[in-house]
């Protein structure tokens, strides 16, 4: 359906009809946390409202002493404070940081696609920014550095608005003037999260360790049977690899275009390759991996039928 719609017309493909209704979902979540995080500062909002800890979704996490609640049913919370003393991790429709983050994350860079004004880009990574401070994904953090320095270097360099140095080199020295006291709880959290509290990390090497660790050739697949050790089989474990290094090289490619639309697209499902390593072979169990593949193929053709264009009219 998603292909049919945007190779509707022949002459052009449509990526933005496609990406329109993951933009609302993501903005959705980014305005109910925010708002929910203002109620709560205000004291109007309790964050340990309406308990959803006994809902069998949860199930897992109640087992491992998290409890969950869905206060003014605006967005999920826990009672685990990060960076912010005042409001506890608040993660939207999704039951955790990481999760949250690598569901809508990529909408920052496909959010550019619909952008007509720099005032609207400059809102919709503050937006971004407050949603990371309050969710606090190590793993998004960790992701958005270098794609923010990718993207500002592909914006001086390919699309030559060179008054981005300025941007940047003004966005930076008003960060660590005045902002430095949140950076320094941010990179906190990170260390803590990275090197003192390594349960998170430990998990994610497990699920990774069990790609990359066949024991035979026809082992469960990505069908695992039970939560440690395991055999993925040498079979699904290299068709595994070569698929994800195949997608971690298209949006690599993608993401260094010159037309700002394949970009976007690249951008995004970079963030999305990059942050699915966390969950490892689980990737392949989310629908929201096909939409990717679809995104990522509806940008190669868009990519393909600008060159032929351009082949065109040089003959």
């Amino acid at each position: 359906y998603l292909l049919r719609l945007a190779l509707e017309n022949t002459n052009q493909i449509n990526i933005k009809t496609v990406v329109k209704p993951y933009m609302y979902y993501s903005l959705y979540n980014v305005f109910t946390v925010i708002i929910a995080a203002i109620l709560i500062v205000v004291g109007i909002l309790n964050p340990f409202s309406n308990s959803v800890s006994d809902n069998s979704l949860l199930s897992n996490h109640t087992i491992h002493g998290y409890s969950h609640f869905f206060p003014g049913y605006l967005t999920m919370s826990s009672q685990i404070y990060r960076v912010v003393p005042e409001i506890p991790v608040l993660t939207g429709l999704s039951h955790e940081p990481h999760v949250l983050c690598f569901l809508i994350m990529p909408a920052l860079f496909f959010a550019q696609l619909f952008i007509k004004k720099n005032y609207q880009r400059g809102i919709i990574y503050v937006l971004f920014g407050v949603l990371s401070v309050i969710s606090m994904s190590t793993t998004a953090i960790l992701i958005l550095i270098p794609l923010i320095v990718h993207e500002s270097i592909w914006r001086i360099v390919i699309s030559k608005k060179y008054s981005t140095i300025i941007i940047v080199l003004l966005t930076v020295f008003l960060m660590f003037n005045y902002g430095s006291s949140l950076i320094n709880m941010v990179s906190a959290e990170v260390k803590t999260k990275t090197v003192d509290n390594t349960e998170s990390k430990e998990v994610s090497e497990g699920l990774l360790e069990y790609v990359y660790s066949p024991v035979s050739l026809i082992g469960d697949g990505n069908l695992r049977t039970q939560e440690v050790g395991g055999n993925i089989g040498l079979v699904t474990c290299l068709l595994d690899i070569f698929f994800y290094f195949l997608l971690l090289f298209k949006a690599v490619k993608l993401s260094i275009s010159s037309d700002y639309i394949v970009h976007y697209c690249g951008m995004g499902a970079l963030y999305f390759s990059l942050h699915s390593l966390k969950i490892g072979y689980m990737i392949f169990r989310y629908p929201y991996l096909s939409f990717m593949v679809i995104l990522i193929y509806l940008a190669c053709e868009r990519r393909n039928l600008i060159k032929y264009k351009l082949a065109q009219s040089l003959h």
